[in-house]
């Protein structure tokens, strides 16, 4: 019989190419960003605008090619501009051990990203994060380590994605109770829930079903000890966090509708709110020209 791995690692979907010319995933390596954790990174140094570095942080279940369409954008303004896979996500490696699900060890690989490839702004660098979704949760508790650190000015800017309000909690019943391999039989009821509250009406079918397929290879083991162990960030601490954060929410998302992003906005002492419409929870993906042009604008 043969022994269970450790760790699984999953190729990216080919099938994606004909959404996208260029995955993200094609420029990633293994990076070691702390002990025992390692992450596909993708790196482009940039030209023209290079003095500012823009971190891509995906959410739960997604991965860094879900930011093609964004990647491409800023890569061509001349970005320095980095993304990667979270752990157990995408190309990167999947460790069967619940505990490497942790939301605060999560968190603590976010940061270690930021420290490894932030540029410095006394040097004159600036660095931007944008995240979605669960991704979002992951960097306000990676922005706060850094104030912790003595370090609150790393970042410039933030763009939040899809987000939660501040005190949400998970819906992680089902989760709690079954075991993955129960859970893997479940599998298309869930991708079919998903599908039903992520996308908008108005979502190109082959963008939705490209996405399922990926999501589909999302191991059930890790999508478990996500839920069970998620993140929810301190609320009184938001306001600890002066940066300037432009939200932008999807009029059609029913996974987290706009009231979350405006309730955390409220939360944050520099914080706007953008609604996009038609759209649902990927507005990377759904929205791509919208959501690159807000960008554009409020980057700078």
């Amino acid at each position: 019989m043969t022994a269970k791995r450790d760790v699984d690692i999953v190729s990216p979907d080919a099938g994606l190419s004909a959404l996208a010319p260029t995955l993200v995933s094609d420029q990633a390596q293994p990076v070691t960003v702390r002990a025992g954790r390692t992450l596909q990174i993708a790196l482009a140094e940039g030209a023209a605008r290079a003095d500012t570095t823009v971190f891509l942080v995906h959410g739960a279940g997604g991965n860094q090619n879900q930011w093609r369409a964004v990647w491409q954008a800023l890569v061509a303004q001349g970005f320095r501009v980095v993304a990667f896979d979270l752990l157990g996500h995408g190309t990167s490696p999947k460790p069967r051990d619940r505990a490497a699900y942790r939301g605060s060890a999560m968190a603590d690989d976010v940061r270690a990203v930021f420290e490894r490839y932030a540029r410095d702004p006394e040097a004159g660098a600036r660095n931007v994060v944008v995240a979605h979704s669960y991704g979002v949760r992951l960097t306000l508790a990676a922005l706060l380590a850094l104030r912790d650190a003595g370090r609150p000015e790393v970042f410039a800017k933030a763009v939040l994605l899809g987000a939660q309000a501040p005190d949400a909690g998970f819906a992680s019943g089902v989760f709690e109770r079954l075991p993955p391999f129960v859970l893997e039989l479940m599998r298309p009821m869930f991708a079919k829930q998903f599908r039903a509250a992520a996308w908008s009406t108005s979502t190109d079918p082959a963008l939705i079903a490209a996405e399922g397929r990926i999501a589909d290879r999302n191991p059930m083991y890790m999508v478990k000890a996500l839920f069970t162990q998620g993140l929810v960030p301190d609320a009184q601490r938001l306001r600890e966090l002066t940066l300037p954060v432009l939200l932008l929410a999807g009029d059609e998302d029913r996974i987290t509708p706009p009231a979350g992003a405006q309730a955390l906005a409220r939360a944050l002492p520099q914080a706007q709110c953008r609604v996009l419409a038609p759209c649902g929870h990927q507005l990377m993906l759904e929205q791509a020209a919208q959501t690159i042009d807000a960008l554009r604008d409020f980057i700078g």
